[in-house]
């Protein structure tokens, strides 16, 4: 007996310590468990990028994340910030719109230990993670158990837009921090005291992290999701307290406290992380001012990739509009517009809305619903995107589809609200679940008949079907695939495939719906174990998803991201230090691709370009002269393949790039081409224009053609205006009248702003063959602007046309030529420093580059400046465009440092002269000439220069952006004051200091009563 005694003491004992260690630790280890099954299921998606290193990719991981991610890492790994690059667009400030955040602390601080290519998989993967942990943790703070947060994490995680958005790597950083500001802002709302005051803070540096992952919209998405979920939270518990009854004042007083919570946290949020962002924000801000979107979108622009409401029927099936072939007839680019979250998710989310806790599920709803509206734009039945439009910052940011971010939210919150409704449900509210189980059942076996008369209607091309098919093709679009792809045909044909009952996704969707309406409708029936089987929800939602966002995006290796073309690696052994190349649009080499090669590109690709920069190459690319000789563009990139042009007359022409575009006077109004081997030719055809020209007279030589022979031998011919070429606008109702010569026969026609352009087709016929090896072209007039579109020489006894080609222009060398691209060198390139004793200063409102493009500028001899910017009078009086060069004038330049940040250049001038460095002009930065501050001026439109008086000197341009500056100070403050103010709430320093202090005073005054 006694030992039974003391057996039965031990056991006490054990059962007392297996309690309490369970009270104590129990809950700890079963939230890691499930933090792990949410960790599981993201390292699932990404099992191939983590195993193999393939990752999911769209064009702008090529052309934008992967290169500038490099460009970032390789600066930060030399503890250096990368406030400028030279790389792109003759220099741009990187940190700005480097869209990786350079600052963003898993970006600063990955660049350290990992190489680029672990980075860009870790910072993509760790994000999609990260998402369903932020998830988790607002799924806990809504009270919600274990498995329903489980569910709502996956739902989120893995949903559409999530997954639509892995390549965009600045939004699955934002989106990931996003439902950790909305865990905060509830903690707040349903907080006291210091701990409400600690959790608004906390909201904001949630905030302010997705601030300085660079992608504004994803903050400006998430302040407007919150203001909807924090205004509905404020508003229902309001009414919940009026009907508790009590006191009227006193009703007054509770609904106005949470009205002021309320406001406290929509304040305190946007301006905590807006503090914090401020090192990020500033630069962007900016920038921005000198971008396209410097004074808003455009509400055209602004409205581009909006959510239709045929793409609604992917709710259902994510690729409803994609045919087993692999080609996507939806109207706009899906991963801009994904609003799939699973049927499951959808199942769960109606439960939790309809069964859960009204003050939460109003509010969710809200921020879903609220979501969906913003992304449907004009399709809603209000529209709340234009609404927000007319609201700054608002008016900033496209793409209005990306606010089913917030839908995607709203929904895995309301799932994760249906499974807790489900594990809480009594017994009258399991016979209602177990009824809207039955009415989704129902709804199960009347989609499928639906869809089999679809299918039929489909077959049979009815009437109703045929409207359909109008109405979805007169929808806005945007044309990411040309406009004859999307056809009546391919439409009927996708829909056929898609409304198919066999169609794989819509029985995928069946299935996983069927098996969440068994898993429900067994956990209503059985009294115990009911959370095991609930249990079932959250992986039935991850696997949905997983599965179905796995094809949404190609893959690939990503050591493929590093590995340059053929083209590129050739460029990169041709080209030397301190030159630079142009890749013309359309051609091998995508723009930034050149970055990780430490190649210099005149082009580039950004969302916040310069707006000059865009102008400039818009105006570069059309007419290769001395816009490509002043930007320093050593080689120039082309496309290799043959692209077919119209021709008139056997003789081709380019509508978008003329062969000569010039007046008289300019480096720009001569052009030669060679013609190898020789041609024997009988007679020339030549197709122009004129612009600007209605004061030229009829007959008036405006143009010339000079063919000169093997051994220098020439034949000239002239081209007469209202003859032989004649005002491009001729037809044009305010033209027609005042123009001063005749109308020739229009060769060509071809739609330009506003009006059809019109070219002419001249021929001259050559006394005898006339053996041609080269074929200059000149401008005769000095004030219209002739136009030179194609030229052809023909031989009638050969029967042979021979057509200039614009890759034969003499100023280039072909260095290499193939089907994958052309490297031509450009013999007139200017070096990227360059010293000038020539100036003109144009008027406000002038045409810049049409002046240096065809006007008498020649970029070797003069720099243009732009009123009111210019160099006072007194500097440019001697330098004067009518003034004659000065033939004693001579001048070296001597390279010192070429850094990022920092150039230094020894100069040695004979007088006074202007230092032109081909550089883009951009706030922030400075210039020293021998250490003495100098002002910087904007030479030829987009560059830099600064005036150098004779002798030998030292100039230096240094990058000090004061917006940089200003935010890092903001950042930093604010950073450690929040830590501190933090610190504070936590542990109540002060507190316990004054509790101290009154304490020592305390025991000094009982000891001097004693003593007394």
């Amino acid at each position: 007996m006694a030992a039974a005694r003391v057996l039965a003491s031990n056991l006490r004992h054990l059962a007392a310590e297996w309690v309490e260690l369970t009270r104590r630790f129990g809950n700890p280890a079963a939230d890691l468990l499930a933090v792990l099954a949410v960790v599981a299921a993201g390292v699932g998606f990404f099992a191939p990028a983590l195993r193999e290193g393939v990752i999911y990719y769209e064009r702008d991981t090529v052309v934008f994340y992967y290169p500038v991610l490099v460009a970032v890492h390789e600066r930060l790994q030399e503890l250096q910030l990368p406030l400028w690059t030279p790389r792109i667009l003759a220099g741009y400030p990187l940190f700005a719109d480097g869209e990786v955040g350079a600052f963003y602390p898993p970006v600063f601080f990955g660049s350290l230990v990992l190489g680029p290519q672990s980075l860009f998989i870790g910072l993509v993967a760790g994000h999609v993670v990260l998402a369903g942990l932020t998830m988790y943790v607002f799924g806990r703070t809504l009270r919600l158990s274990r498995v329903a947060a489980i569910a709502s994490a996956g739902a989120y995680m893995l949903s559409g837009f999530t997954l639509a958005q892995v390549h965009h790597l600045n939004i699955i950083s934002g989106l990931a921090w996003a439902p950790l500001v909305f865990a905060f802002a509830e903690q707040a709302l349903t907080g006291t005291g210091r701990r409400r005051v600690a959790a608004a803070l906390l909201a904001g540096v949630a905030f302010g992290l997705q601030c300085l992952t660079v992608h504004v919209q994803v903050p400006m998405m998430t302040g407007f999701g919150l203001a909807i979920y924090v205004g509905a939270r404020a508003w229902i518990q309001g009414l919940f307290a009026f009907a508790a009854g009590g006191p009227f004042p006193a009703q007054v007083a509770d609904l106005a406290q949470r009205v002021g919570s309320a406001l406290v946290v929509l304040a305190a949020v946007p301006a905590v992380g807006g503090m914090l962002g401020a090192v990020q924000l500033l630069p962007l801000y900016e920038l921005g001012t000198f971008s396209v979107r410097a004074t808003g979108l455009s509400y055209d622009l602004a409205s581009r990739h909006v959510v239709t409401p045929p793409q609604l029927l992917t709710l259902f099936n994510p690729y409803f509009f994609r045919t087993a072939d692999g080609f996507d007839w939806s109207l706009w680019s899906p991963w801009e517009t994904a609003v799939y979250v699973g049927v499951a998710t959808l199942f769960l989310a109606a439960t939790g809305l309809l069964f859960g806790r009204p003050a939460l599920g109003v509010p969710l709803g809200g921020v879903g619903l609220g979501g969906l509206a913003v992304a449907l734009a004009y399709h809603a039945p209000v529209n709340i995107h234009h609404l927000l439009w007319q609201v700054h910052p608002y008016n900033l940011v496209r793409a209005p589809g990306r606010f089913s971010l917030l839908f995607a939210l709203g929904v895995a919150a309301l799932a994760g609200l249906g499974v807790q409704a489900i594990l809480d449900a009594g017994v009258w509210r399991r016979r209602f679940l177990l009824g809207w189980v039955a009415a989704w059942v129902a709804g199960l076996w009347a989609g499928r008949e639906f869809l089999r008369q679809a299918a039929e209607e489909v077959a049979h091309r009815s009437d109703r079907v045929s409207e359909w098919v109008a109405y979805y093709l007169s929808l806005p679009r945007m044309l990411r695939t040309p406009a004859r792809a999307i056809t009546e045909d391919r439409v009927f044909e996708g829909l056929r495939m898609s409304l198919s009952p066999d169609n794989f996704w819509f029985q995928a969707g069946m299935v996983w719906l069927g098996i969440a309406l068994m898993a429900v409708a067994l956990a209503l029936a059985v009294r115990r174990g009911r959370v095991v089987v609930a249990g079932v929800l959250p992986a039935v939602i991850m696997v949905e998803l997983l599965l179905a966002g796995r094809p949404f995006h190609p893959s690939m290796p990503v050591a493929t991201l590093s590995t340059p073309s053929m083209v590129a690696a050739d460029l990169k052994k041709t080209i030397r230090d301190g030159e630079r190349v142009f890749t013309m649009p359309g051609g091998p080499t995508e723009p930034n691709t050149l970055l990780p090669l430490g190649v210099s590109d005149l082009n580039g690709y950004t969302s916040l370009v310069y707006v000059r920069q865009l102008s400039f190459l818009a105006a570069a690319s059309w007419v290769e002269g001395p816009l490509l000789d002043a930007a320093a563009v050593k080689y120039v990139v082309r496309r290799g393949h043959y692209v077919p042009l119209p021709s008139a007359d056997l003789t081709a022409y380019d509508p978008t790039r003329p062969l000569l575009s010039a007046t008289a006077g300019g480096a720009a109004a001569s052009v030669g081409f060679r013609v190898s081997p020789a041609f024997e030719a009988e007679e020339i055809r030549v197709i122009s224009l004129l612009q600007n020209s209605l004061n030229v007279g009829q007959g008036t030589p405006v143009g010339e053609v000079v063919l000169v022979g093997p051994g220098g031998e020439q034949a000239e011919f002239r081209l007469l205006a209202g003859i032989h070429t004649a005002e491009w606008a001729y037809d044009r109702a305010d033209v027609t009248p005042v123009v001063k010569h005749a109308k020739p026969a229009v060769a060509a026609r071809w739609k330009t702003v506003g009006f059809d352009a019109n070219a002419y087709l001249a021929k001259f016929a050559l006394p005898r063959p006339f053996p041609v090896a080269r074929v200059l072209l000149r401008s005769l007039s000095p004030a219209a602007t002739f136009q030179v579109y194609g030229l052809s020489l023909v031989s009638y006894r050969r029967g042979q046309v021979h057509n200039l080609d614009p890759l034969s222009r003499e100023r280039f060398n072909v260095i290499r030529w193939g089907e994958d691209g052309i490297i031509l060198e450009n013999t007139r390139a200017l070096p990227r420093a360059f010293l000038v004793d020539r100036s003109v200063v144009l008027p406000p409102g002038s045409d810049v580059l049409a002046f240096m493009q065809g006007g008498p500028y020649d970029p070797a001899q003069m720099v243009v400046f732009e009123a009111p910017d210019a160099p006072p009078e007194y500097l440019v009086d001697s330098l004067r465009l009518d003034s004659l060069p000065n033939r004693n004038w001579a001048s070296t330049i001597r390279w010192l440092t070429d850094e990022p940040e920092r150039v230094r250049l020894e100069v040695q001038t004979s007088s006074w002269a202007f230092l032109v460095l081909a550089d883009t002009y951009y706030p922030g930065w400075t210039a020293t000439v021998d250490g003495v501050p100098v002002r910087i001026y904007r030479a030829n439109y987009i560059f830099r220069a600064v005036q150098v008086p004779p002798g030998v000197h030292r100039v230096e341009f240094d990058y000090r952006p004061e917006s940089f500056r200003r935010g890092l100070i903001i950042t930093v403050t604010s950073a450690a004051t929040l830590g501190l103010l933090l610190l504070e709430l936590r542990l109540d320093l002060l507190g316990r200091t004054r509790r101290f202090l009154r304490a020592v005073r305390g025991i000094r005054m009982d000891r001097r009563v004693s003593l007394n």
